[in-house]
């Protein structure tokens, strides 16, 4: 029998840690007794991995073990609404190989379909089979710029007839009688990184060298501590997510297949949730206690591996952890016939410890602050550069801060006698809403399969409404979100909604049923709509009036499904408290938050294994200010996710300071709305590099005598040559000239002395780091959707052409070969077709960057 691991790597766009990630799995497997195959750079191509992941199936045989990871970026793809192309899926996903943007115009993408058949085929060979992917199809910013997303964010450069062509190609090569379980062989174990709604980052890891993808660290940091030998894929989901969450809010880690299994083994676990007890000078000891999240004050049933564990012959509690170790004190004397091959049955576990920072550690205080935090069962002092739930900042008094380092309230608790106490009780409320974030589903005979859909919608103004992914959405202040349930199973099931909001507080929102929303089989039940009239009115989102205002936060929604009544109402809380002297709520409010928030999964004591749960969450951003205006809708729509214009990830090099930018090759053609040879061009570019630069530039190009499907005269237009900052944004229009009207500068310039208009462009002015990103895209928005006004109303006819955003981690769209969008071929919109450049100009240089402007 013998160990081999594929191991890809490909780096592409703005991704950084991909070559660590390779290294570090190599390091993992190899003392493990792998025989590793590393495909990176030019080896990483799409014909590369596909000819490594056959050859690592030729080899391999009965009884033979294989992994296959991959890391790098992912795409998702949507079917665009003017595609007659009904037999495809409405997204097409794919990974992105070394050779994905290569020039030539041909899809170089791995597709899902093409991949599970190559899993397929390797399951066929052995039963132990074990695939790893690192990446993500959703490409949304987290909030943190510090998480660079592991997604392609231009997914659509190569058109969709290409993808759509290579996806039929791979559909008709698929053998029938596989095509239909390819995606889910019933051998292989898969881990991934996130769902494929969700989004997947990597960032710089604590404790590892560097950039590392967030499920590869932490997967490496659990493999290395003692007792990983006793993970199974089960225990290791439920270790991986809440700490891959911690990192990255909203990446929530999955897997599937035969998860009972030992990690690369096919031995599986008898029991879930069972550790070997260790005898050692008549003492009990548990190993891996920080592994496995082990506390003092955890009750364990005892007993022989097979046994009945609801009727134990003993039963032990965890008095002391020590050198990794938990001792277990037996509330009994152990039978001595059990005293060889013992396993120890969670009864009741604490809620663990959450680490929080105290800084600066020179502060008087500290040490004061610091006892009384080590005091509580629920919270400890950060060992320093480790993930925080908080930090308590000491100046002139303890200011409490978010992962993030944004303040959660207005004013600091002063230092008086007892602040440190109810700063604590308030950490206490973060450290339970934390937990129920992160909560998983019920797992052996809690276990119940994921059969009521949640989702959530967002209402518009018009009473249309906005689809919403589970995981990272950007919402803002007064937006209004549905919350639609559906039971989809053939039995009845019970539903508890929860808010948990920006400082801790936890929310029953389903609170006509304070036992679950009860729900028939198939049936549906929505949050909200009014009771008189029945018309939607869904959960208004606000920012707390005394929470200062700043970067977005995270928010979430959880719902708890389960398979009878059960009352959740105890989870509720009121989050952080302001500070004030008198004691934080009643001793039964405190004592109904112990016994909620006192055992894990946040589930009351009277919940026992019989009662079967399942887990839904909606984790989004909200920011403190109104949603940025729409914009007037685009032929060519190129921006990306609202996400990234809002939260720009860090680039890997500094951005370019000063670009040109221009368009080429442009065809009229005769389309339905304009039907005359003599047009106008006109453009709106707007950045903002700084203080004494005006934040746009607006131009018209006139052109007459054009043919139908001839290029214009005139092969390039210039669009803008200076400083860049914050964001690019392009805008072009089409319009009927009779060379009579004026330019679109002179247009746009009796807008902008006083009114709206005239407030965008001076908080554009005037942006810098400390402007709200939201701000910034609404003045952007009001920009655009004066043009498209003035335009309209002075052409008579105009159609919006063309409309992007390039960001600084992109270095503006310089970084594309020769600076071409698209690298090949043109876009194509109704009426017009054509390419842009953007090309970086060295400060002072003069001349360079011009040659993209030359005719």
């Amino acid at each position: 029998m013998t160990e081999r691991a594929l191991l890809i790597g490909c780096r592409t766009g703005a991704l950084r840690g991909v070559h660590a990630d390779v290294r570090l799995m190599d390091s993992l497997l190899t003392p493990l007794g792998f025989e590793t195959t590393v495909l990176v750079e030019e080896a990483a191509t799409r014909q590369g991995i596909i000819d490594a992941y056959r050859a690592l199936t030729a080899v391999t045989t009965a009884g033979d073990t294989a992994v296959v990871y991959y890391t790098g970026h992912g795409a998702r793809l949507r079917k665009p609404g003017w595609t007659r192309d009904t037999d495809l899926p409405d997204r097409l996903q794919y990974l992105c190989p070394t050779d994905i943007h290569h020039p030539g115009g041909t899809f170089r993408g791995l597709l899902a379909e093409e991949l599970s058949l190559l899993q397929w085929e390797l399951g066929e060979r052995t039963r132990n089979v074990t695939t790893i992917l690192d990446c993500c199809h959703a490409a949304r910013m987290s909030r943190d710029p510090a998480l660079l997303p592991k997604a392609d964010t231009r997914p659509a450069a190569f058109g969709w007839d290409a993808v759509a062509a290579a996806w039929r190609a791979a559909t008709r090569a698929a053998p029938t009688t596989r095509a239909a379980h390819a995606e889910s062989h019933p051998s292989v174990v898969r881990l991934m990184a996130c769902a494929p709604e969700e989004t997947a980052f990597e960032l710089v890891a604590e404790g590892l060298d560097g950039w590392h993808g967030a499920l590869t660290g932490t997967l490496a940091r659990l493999l290395r501590r003692p007792g990983s030998e006793a993970l199974t894929w089960d225990r290791l989901i439920g270790l991986l997510r809440p700490a891959v969450t911690e990192l990255a809010p909203g990446q929530r880690p999955e897997v599937a297949g035969p998860t009972r299994r030992f990690l690369f083994e096919l031995r599986e676990e008898e029991t879930a949730g069972a550790l070997p007890v260790r005898l050692e000078g008549g003492a009990m000891f548990l190993d891996g206690a920080e592994l496995f999240g082990i506390g003092e004050g955890d009750r364990y049933a005892i007993v022989a591996p097979g046994s009945d564990r609801a009727a134990p012959p003993a039963t032990a509690t965890v008095d002391l952890i020590a050198g990794g170790r938990a001792r277990l004190r037996p509330d009994a004397t152990v039978p001595a016939r059990l005293l060889a091959g013992l396993e120890a049955h969670p009864v009741r576990v604490a809620l663990g410890r959450r680490p929080v920072a105290v800084v600066p550690p020179d502060h008087p205080e500290h040490r004061r602050v610091a006892r009384e935090l080590g005091r509580s069962p629920f919270l400890r002092v950060s060992r320093g550069g480790e993930p925080v739930m908080a930090t308590v900042a000491l100046d002139d008094g303890l200011h409490l801060l978010d992962p993030y380092g944004e303040p959660l309230l207005a004013r600091p608790y002063a230092f008086a006698d007892g602040a440190a106490g109810r700063l604590t009780a308030g950490l206490h409320q973060l450290a339970r809403a934390t937990h129920l974030r992160t909560l998983g589903s019920g797992t052996g005979t809690a276990r119940l399969d994921g059969d009521v859909a949640f989702d959530c919608v967002r209402l518009l103004a018009d009473g249309g409404e906005e689809p919403l992914a589970p995981s990272g959405a950007h919402l803002f202040n007064g937006d209004e979100v549905v919350v639609r349930l559906h039971n989809r199973s053939s039995a009845q099931r019970y539903v508890s909604v929860f808010d948990i909001g920006l400082r801790g507080a936890v929310t029953l929102l389903s609170t006509a049923e304070p036992s679950g929303i009860g729900i028939e089989p198939d049936g549906r039940h929505e949050l909200f709509r009014l009771p008189a009239s029945h018309l939607l009115a869904g959960v208004e989102l606000y920012w707390p009036d005394d929470l200062p205002a700043g970067p977005p936060r995270p928010e979430t929604f959880v719902g708890i499904v389960t398979d009878r009544p059960q009352n959740l109402s105890l989870l509720a809380q009121p989050g952080v408290l302001r500070p004030r002297t008198e004691p934080c709520g009643s001793e039964l409010q405190s004592l109904v938050e112990g016994i909620a928030g006192g055992v894990r999964d946040g589930r009351p004591p009277t919940w026992r294994e019989q009662v079967r749960y399942a887990v839904r969450r909606f984790d989004f951003h909200l920011h403190p200010g109104a949603r940025p205006a729409e914009e007037p809708p685009f032929a060519v729509d190129e921006r990306p996710d609202l996400s990234f214009r809002l939260v720009a990830p860090r680039s890997a090099a500094p951005p370019p300071a000063h670009i040109t930018a221009g368009l080429r090759d442009l065809t009229l053609h005769s389309g339905p709305t304009l039907g005359t040879a003599s047009v106008r061009i006109d453009s709106l570019v707007v950045t903002r590099p700084g203080t004494g630069h005006v934040p746009y530039r607006a131009a018209t190009h006139r052109v007459a005598g054009a043919r139908d499907g001839e290029r214009l005269p005139v092969d390039r237009f210039p669009l803008y040559e200076g400083p860049v900052g914050g964001s690019l944004d392009l805008a072009v229009w089409l319009s009927p000239d009779d060379g009579d009207e004026p330019p679109l500068d002179q247009l746009l310039a009796t807008e902008t002395g006083a009114g709206e208009t005239a407030r965008a462009v001076a908080l554009l002015a005037a942006a810098d780091v400390n402007t709200p990103a939201g701000d910034t895209v609404g003045a952007v928005a009001t920009l655009t959707n004066a043009c498209a006004r003035l335009l309209s109303s002075t052409t008579g006819q105009s159609i919006g052409v063309f409309r992007t955003t390039h960001l600084p981690h992109e270095r503006y769209g310089a970084a594309t070969p020769g600076g071409r969008h698209p690298e090949t071929g043109l876009l194509r919109a109704p009426d017009l077709s054509f390419a842009y450049e953007i090309g970086e100009r060295l400060e002072g240089a003069a001349g360079v960057g011009d040659r993209l402007l030359e005719p």
